[in-house]
């Protein structure tokens, strides 16, 4: 994988993570509806290539994301005032939220081991000390 490409994973990635945080940040009650910020966050993913999310390394994400996009039609779905679909969204919302923090998790663990390799590799490669400096600043920004 090319530098460019993997600059473009990266910032792909770090947009679905801001996009999953806002996700389970906002409180979840029936005033609060998420289909906006899940709207916003299968935009992100759909304008990733195609084939990202069949990778070994970022498939879960991917399940994920097609999980998102089900529970998103189940809230379309429940759209009448009868009890029995208030309970229905409050359920279906709380799975929503479930799915940001896994979301945020499989992303941020992808982004910090992708840390690591890089430091691994800089350190043991790279003559150059400032480059050593700069890649364990950014080692320790992710702490």
């Amino acid at each position: 994988m090319d530098q460019a490409h993997k600059e473009d994973i990266r910032r792909l990635l770090e947009a679905l993570l801001k996009a999953s945080k806002d996700l389970h940040q906002n409180p979840i009650f029936s005033t609060k509806d998420p289909q906006q910020t899940v709207r916003a966050l299968l935009a992100i993913a759909a304008d990733a290539d195609p084939n990202l999310f069949d990778d070994p390394i970022f498939f879960k994400l991917g399940q994920l994301i097609r999980s998102l996009k089900t529970h998103l039609k189940e809230l379309e779905k429940s759209q009448d005032h009868s009890f029995r679909s208030l309970l229905r969204r409050q359920i279906t919302y709380y799975k929503v939220s479930q799915l940001g923090y896994a979301i945020e998790a499989e992303i941020q663990a992808y982004l910090d081991g992708d840390t690591v390799r890089n430091l691994v590799k800089t350190l043991q490669e790279s003559d150059d000390e400032n480059q050593k400096v700069k890649v364990l600043d950014e080692f320790e920004k992710r702490l």
